[in-house]
């Protein structure tokens, strides 16, 4: 998927002040490229993904473009539709629902619009993809970290997403969970799929074709060479 994002700001108020968390942000970004994005806490990581797929409105003035869709003059019910059907997001808190099973929190994102038995058998195929085929009926409660996280990357796949928005996917791991997805976004990545990620871990620095800073409101293109996964 295409990204296109001229003149991004976004402004929130207080009762106190106005903070501008992004301030006239430009990048492109080309189907089929990982691009990660870093930058100290507090500096609009999070606030710049929500904002490119439309989780939160930017301010007046920004242009958002989707491959064809404008995300600054499209229709909310068309930004959510064209999310549902083309955009995965991995949350670092995974955002699992307690009451379900690991299956039944992979397919949750479709269950309104497909049918159930063919969504089942799609999530079965996706937990196992990320090696949980004896975890499917298990509650999150019942789940590492590593496990949990695995689970809510098995979510944002179930519409076969073009674009893979990841939001420190990494934060909570240990260091052989972290290395196991950054293998699985690895491999998602050579399937074709554009990812955009934002992180603080180093040993997910590398990865990737494209490394960008975020500091200050603004965003900053750094050099860097490709890496193979788990390269030191």
């Amino acid at each position: 998927m295409n990204i296109i994002v001229e003149k991004l700001t976004k402004t929130y108020e207080t009762a106190a002040e106005k903070l501008a968390v992004l301030q006239d942000v430009h990048f492109s970004m080309k189907s089929g490229e990982w691009l990660t994005v870093i930058g100290p806490s507090g500096s609009g990581k999070s606030s710049l993904l929500q904002c490119i797929v439309g989780i939160v409105p930017p301010d007046k003035g920004s242009i958002i473009r989707l491959d064809d869709l404008h995300l600054h003059e499209a229709s909310v019910e068309a930004v959510l539709e064209f999310r549902r059907k083309r955009v995965g997001f991995i949350y670092q808190d995974y955002k699992l629902f307690n009451q379900f099973d690991a299956l039944t929190n992979v397919i949750l994102p479709l269950a309104p619009y497909e049918r159930k038995d063919i969504l089942y058998k799609r999530g079965k195929a996706l937990l196992e993809k990320v090696h949980l085929a004896e975890r499917i009926h298990h509650m999150p409660s019942q789940l590492s970290g590593g496990e949990k996280q695995r689970v809510a990357i098995a979510r944002a796949l179930i519409n076969y997403p073009e674009l893979l928005i990841c939001d420190e996917p990494t934060g909570n791991l240990d260091e052989e969970n972290r290395d196991h997805i950054i293998e699985i976004l690895h491999d998602l990545n050579k399937e074709g799929k554009s990812i955009l990620l934002v992180t603080h871990d180093k040993e997910v620095i590398s990865q990737g074709q494209r490394l960008m800073q975020l500091q200050r409101g603004k965003v900053y293109e750094q050099e860097k060479k490709r890496f193979h996964p788990l390269d030191k």
